[in-house]
């Protein structure tokens, strides 16, 4: 869905020799495809199994890939591959029906059906536990709207909550009937709190989160009390029930093949419409390719245009017993594993880099998709403290960085340099147009800038670096000072080397180069997890590299990474960005409904963004991802040419079929 923005942690894989292609499965694996069990590979443990938190703060990629399988049972959604605006639990048969449904009337409400028979099921036991109901639609937007219970609301819980149900757009939800919820907004028009946000909303179970939330009220932290509950034993609506987590080993979830959409077949031409059934259960249909808030269709930008009667048909499973992600930390061990035979796909945000693609294609029975990415590495600053909260600063920071040859020198071309928040690969979004301080420059002539920008802003060295540009040289400078203060060393956390040499080389790039010119810069090189607390939980920091995975096209994170109201303790800013004028840019850019002024808006933000630099963009990778052909029914992924990979796709755990 569009708004499950998910902190990248993923591993980059390194050239490293792992000795001779072992052709033979072994015995486990043997046992895996009897009992049709499909394993995927994973780098990074689990964080949380409490889905409201995995929503919130604790959003990271590994999270949404093992508990919660992408996102969650939702009123609307996307179709797999084409991005088609389709029901999720919505009850519609055809386009009229659902757009009339979703259409916001001049009294500023929407009424919507949802589907009789949808059942929830305990995760331990597989059992039915009750059915979806309008209550469990209208509890889920009232109790995390802010409108039960002290102390809760989506600015409190942070993460991809403000942005899903924003409170200065969502009002109240009430039930009609058993099957019926009417919504109250607060403006007749949206189109990132409405068509973005809450018809993508996940809807959680009213009878589990009930007692929950009104203990978690009574509580002296209410929403720290709502996000320690374990959530192990939460009921589900989709395909796969959780079973079990071994810390640093693995966690499975068992195949529910009793759940509403299991056998339903879409359909979805290459020439636009959609169609999805489930004969005897329900149909829905449509005959226009679905207006999308970006130009033309990533399918099309994809697929072979010389190809236009090419149609994707799905069913949808489990076609499998079992899900099991291993949780690998050593990345040779889990590529010698995937070509063993003991893994049958490697779920990796980044995808699979170069030194190991080689060996993968020539290892017997091992398939290689590539796709563009949907991501973004950068480097950010806590703007609570000087000097970082001098613009100045920033500025001369990204100067100092060699994009160019930091990925094409020191990674040999393993990452794609890039000065924007949105990815140059989402054109239609993306602004050509953002500044690109230092782009083309030797490093003389960025120190040269970059002083220069330093002394304008009242910063001054006891020993000023020197710079001789036509020798291309750079004499250290000591004791910066600011405004006659002197500047202390900071910290400059980002993940390492054995997590991911991408980020780390980075941060070694960025320390020599900023302590050239005399910015005091020490790097940590960390745990994943220890960034993600210091930055997002507790907000004690100087500075860090991350990097983030945005979910759809449409850029709402534009919103949620750099909007004041998100600046708290696990909100998505906690770089503390707090700029009035693009607040208002981006409260606009929520109400805005029609596509030339999202645009105008959404490319206002970026030139904003390339010249304020809450975020230094850093880099960008193309999607290599390594599979097992042949244990897979056809010998390829359900399909295998889609934006941000297969990975965004979960590994298709819910189409794909093992011989």
């Amino acid at each position: 869905m569009f708004k499950h923005i998910k902190l990248i942690t993923i591993v980059a894989l390194l050239a490293l020799c792992i000795g001779a292609v072992l052709s033979s499965q072994s015995q486990s694996v043997v046992q895996a495809q009897a009992q049709k069990i499909y394993k995927l590979a994973i780098f990074e443990d689990l964080s949380s199994l409490n889905t409201l938190a995995i929503l919130g703060p604790k959003a990271t990629v590994w999270n949404f890939y093992v508990r919660l399988n992408g996102w969650g049972p939702s009123l609307f959604g996307l179709s797999d591959k084409f991005f088609d605006y389709v029901p999720g639990i919505a009850d519609a048969s055809t386009e009229e029906e659902a757009k009339k449904m979703i259409t916001i009337g001049p009294d500023k409400t929407a009424t919507i059906k949802i589907k009789k028979g949808i059942k929830w099921f305990d995760p331990k036991t597989g059992k039915e536990v009750g059915e979806l109901t309008a209550e469990d639609v209208a509890f889920t937007f009232n109790a995390i709207g802010g409108k039960l219970y002290k102390g809760i609301d989506p600015i409190k819980m942070g993460g991809n909550w403000p942005g899903t149900i924003n409170p200065d757009f969502f009002d109240r939800a009430e039930v009609v009937d058993k099957y019926t919820v009417k919504f109250y907004l607060k403006a007749q028009c949206s189109y990132d709190d409405w068509d973005q946000g809450l018809l993508f909303a996940p809807i959680i179970s009213k009878a589990y989160w009930e007692p929950k939330f009104k203990a978690a009220a009574e509580a002296k932290d209410p929403i720290k009390a709502l996000y320690e509950h374990k959530g192990d034993d939460e009921p589900v609506i989709g395909g796969w029930l959780f079973q079990k987590w071994e810390p640093g080993a693995f966690a499975e979830s068992s195949a529910n093949k009793n759940h509403y959409f299991y056998g339903a077949k879409s359909v979805r031409p290459y020439s636009g419409g959609y169609t999805e059934e489930k004969p005897g259960v329900y149909k829905y249909t449509h005959t226009t390719k679905d207006p999308q808030p970006y130009d033309g269709d990533p399918g099309t930008a994809i697929l072979d245009k010389d190809k236009p009667t090419v149609r994707l048909e799905l069913t949808s499973g489990p076609f499998v017993d079992a899900t099991q992600w291993r949780i690998y930390g050593d990345q040779a061990t889990a590529v010698a594993a995937l070509i063993k035979g003991d893994i049958h796909f490697l779920l990796n945000p980044l995808g699979v880099q170069a030194g190991f693609r080689k060996q993968l294609r020539e290892a017997k029975g091992v398939g290689i998709a590539e796709n563009p990415g949907n991501g973004l590495y950068y480097m950010s600053f806590n703007l609570r403290r000087e000097p970082f909260n001098v613009k100045e600063f920033r500025q001369a920071v990204s100067i100092m960085i060699d994009r160019e040859f930091v990925t094409q020198q020191l990674l040999a071309g393993l990452a794609i340099p890039t000065y924007s928040i949105v990815p140059t690969v989402n054109t239609a979004w993306y602004n050509p147009n953002v500044k690109t301080y230092g782009k083309g420059l030797k490093e003389a002539e960025k120190a040269d800038l970059a002083i220069k920008l330093l002394k304008q802003a009242g910063f001054s060295w006891d020993v000023e670096p020197k710079v001789d540009i036509p020798g291309n040289k750079v004499t250290p400078g000591r004791g910066l000072k600011y405004k006659g203060k002197a500047v202390a060393p900071f910290e400059l956390l980002a993940p390492h080397q054995g997590y991911d040499p991408l980020r780390a080389t980075f941060a070694l790039h960025i320390e020599e180069r900023l302590n050239k010119i005399g910015i005091p810069v020490k790097v940590n090189l960390t745990g994943f997890n220890t960034i993600s607390n210091r930055v997002f939980d507790e907000q004690k920091f100087d500075a860090w590299i991350l990097g983030w995975g945005l979910g759809g096209l449409f850029p709402s994170y534009l919103v949620d990474f750099f909007h004041s109201r998100n600046s708290g303790l696990g909100g998505f800013n906690p770089q503390g960005y707090n700029n009035p004028e693009y607040d208002k840019l981006a409260e606009e850019f929520e109400k805005a409904c029609e596509q030339p002024k999202l645009k105008e808006l959404a490319f206002k933000m970026q030139e904003m963004l390339s010249e304020e630099l809450p975020y230094v963009p850093l880099f960008n990778a193309p999607l290599y991802e390594a599979f097992r052909a042949d244990v897979l029914v056809g010998d390829h992924m359900p399909y295998e040419k889609v934006f941000d990979g297969i990975q965004g796709t979960n590994g298709m755990m819910s189409y794909v079929q093992l011989k």
